[in-house]
């Protein structure tokens, strides 16, 4: 993995280079490149944390353990003898590497703009979705089947572009304290922008926060 403390030198180096010829005012540079640093340390939090949570979980199943993860309701049916679940939450997905492959970006020209995506799931009688939203681009899954519990157990799905109808491959793991892992293709998160220095051919590792139940 790439040493954090070199992609952030590096962006931030590259952006001050690109205020200034924008002819912004020092103040406003360093409040942007302030203001950046804050999400970008956030953004290493969460992988420390997702750390944490992948040795939460494979402590869990090796002792057996699977709990229900967050945002779960289940329900016993009498009538099918069976255990059936429900969600509908939202995760933000995250990574340091994606800092990297923006580098050179048209987007950071948009207001408070970093690098980072949205996983919503959605679940009825034990029956799933996934959606993701990386602003210009949205993908999705046809139905599948998820687990209700934490485990270390990698799943790969098939989802689709609604951009430009191509379908992709993604691996995602339930862990504790509500965190996913979910390795995607980065070239179809980065490509759509065509500024991006960056054309990476391997999949990224995205830290997904549970951020709540969908309202």
């Amino acid at each position: 993995m790439a040493d954090p403390t070199s992609i952030w030198e590096q962006h931030a180096v590259y952006m001050q280079q690109r205020y200034q010829c924008a002819n912004l005012p020092d103040f406003a540079v360093e409040t942007k490149l302030a203001f950046q640093k804050k999400i970008f340390d956030e953004h290493l939090d969460r992988e420390r944390q997702l750390c944490k949570a992948t040795e939460s979980a494979l402590g869990l199943n090796a002792n057996s353990q699977y709990p229900i993860r967050e945002g779960i309701s289940t329900s016993w049916s009498p009538v099918l003898v069976t255990t059936t679940f429900a969600e509908h939450s939202l995760w933000e997905l995250t990574s340091s590497l994606l800092w990297r492959y923006f580098e050179g970006g048209l987007s950071w020209d948009y207001p408070q703009w970093v690098p980072r995506g949205v996983m919503r799931i959605q679940t009825v009688s034990n029956s799933s979705h996934i959606y993701f939203d990386f602003g210009v681009r949205t993908f999705s899954t046809q139905r599948i089947s998820i687990p209700a519990t934490v485990s270390t157990q990698t799943l790969t799905f098939t989802a689709q572009c609604h951009q430009t109808g191509a379908n992709i491959n993604f691996d995602i793991a339930f862990l504790a304290q509500g965190f996913v892992k979910v390795q995607f293709p980065a070239l179809t998160v980065v490509q759509p922008d065509l500024g991006c220095r960056s054309l990476p051919v391997t999949p990224i590792e995205l830290t997904g926060m549970w951020m709540g139940p969908v309202e």
